[in-house]
């Protein structure tokens, strides 16, 4: 290096100094020749010793002004901040493209339950009970989510390798993550398929029949 002798006074674990999704490096630590950092360790509310900082650090470091004081949750915050930021949006996204999913699915439900009133009094009056009906109509709406499902993983796959850059301890192809996300979509179908399955299920057998 500059020819000085050092002397090596502990060993640190590899990191990611950058960003949290860069692999971790080994570094060297040197020495700062003007003091400009000051660690403090506390088992005690760090947020309550801030002002006590501030008033103790310049007394034992004249020459260190402590203007600016933070705890490490306030500084891992400020560095996870774009990342928190993006992962808002996208959760916002995803929430909205469910959300427009599931009204979508409950249309087309609605409208098939509304087209086949007189196909459900028809199997009622020979015999078919409530159950069955209900069961019809939502496995309808399954049906067309297990056609869907596959689709959505393999885009959902292509996209988080295009993309892996942007995740942070997850892999693109986390199985965790795909199994949550397709109980999700499956649940929100049920419930959007359960109005419209109630109440093809809940109509009489001679008003069905009457239904044109």
């Amino acid at each position: 290096m500059d020819g000085v002798p050092r002397q090596i006074i502990g060993i640190a674990e590899d990191g990611a100094y950058l960003t949290l999704r860069d692999a971790p490096e080994p570094y060297l630590y040197l020495p700062s020749l003007t003091p400009g950092l000051v660690l403090i360790e506390t088992s005690a509310d760090p947020a309550g010793l801030m002002e006590a900082v501030r008033r103790t650090v310049p007394q034992v470091i004249p020459e260190l002004y402590a203007a600016d004081v933070s705890t490490l949750g306030e500084v891992m915050h400020f560095a996870r901040y774009a990342d928190e930021l993006s992962v808002i949006l996208v959760g916002a996204l995803g929430a909205l493209a469910m959300f427009l999913t599931a009204v979508g699915i409950y249309g087309m439900v609605s409208q098939s339950v509304t087209s086949r009133t007189h196909e459900f009094g028809i199997r009622m009056a020979l015999g078919a009970e409530r159950r069955h009906i209900l069961g019809m109509v939502l496995g309808q709406g399954l049906r067309l989510t297990m056609i869907g499902v596959p689709l959505g993983l393999a885009a959902a796959v292509v996209g988080g390798v295009a993309n892996s850059d942007l995740l942070f301890a997850v892999s693109p192809g986390d199985p965790r993550s795909y199994v949550a996300g397709v109980g999700v979509v499956a649940a929100v179908v049920a419930l959007a398929c359960l109005g419209p399955a109630r109440r093809a299920s809940s109509v009489g057998p001679a008003t069905a029949l009457r239904h044109e």
